[in-house]
């Protein structure tokens, strides 16, 4: 979330994003309910885009596999989303892909020898954050959205700073 927000171009997404990080952290729960429809709908969606981008454009860098495998997904939480358990499915979805991401950026850091201690603390709460919501989805998802919402925010001041700076 952080990257994309950072590469935005439009002020106007960066302002609807941030609204959307309010929202989050002030209605959680409400959120959850709706969470498995948005986010498999949102992974479905995003993943026949990728597919026709990587099949049309094979030297873009869409990833044809992590296509197939994010429809997967959101198809799964779609078909199981008014039941109670897609909350903890959709945990599980977002700990490992959090996880996965963390490990990128650890690879990242190693081949370029660039690492800053502010990433490593990132890197770090990110992962211990992740293996909570493994541990206990349900109970841990509310938290989770609360901090989504918050990171949200912050990316987007970053993006503030960084662009007024001229970076």
């Amino acid at each position: 979330m952080k990257k994309f927000i950072l590469t935005l171009e439009k002020d106007y997404m960066v302002v609807m994003l941030m609204a959307v990080g309010v929202l989050l952290i002030l209605f959680p729960d409400q959120i959850s309910v709706y969470a498995p429809h948005v986010v498999g709908g949102g992974l479905c969606i995003f993943s026949i885009y990728n597919l026709f981008v990587s099949l049309k454009y094979p030297e873009s860098d869409a990833e044809l596999g992590q296509s197939l495998i994010s429809m997967a997904m959101g198809a799964v939480l779609l078909l199981q989303a008014g039941d109670a358990a897609a909350i903890d499915k959709l945990g599980v979805i977002w700990a490992v892909r959090t996880l996965s991401e963390a490990s990128m950026e650890i690879t990242e850091m190693y081949e370029h020898k660039k690492a800053r201690v502010i990433d490593i603390i990132e890197i770090t709460i990110s992962a211990a954050l992740a293996v909570l919501l493994l541990m206990n989805p349900f109970h841990h998802f509310s938290f989770h959205v609360r901090i989504l919402g918050i990171e949200i925010l912050i990316s987007a001041f970053v993006r503030r700073r960084r662009k007024s700076e001229g970076q």
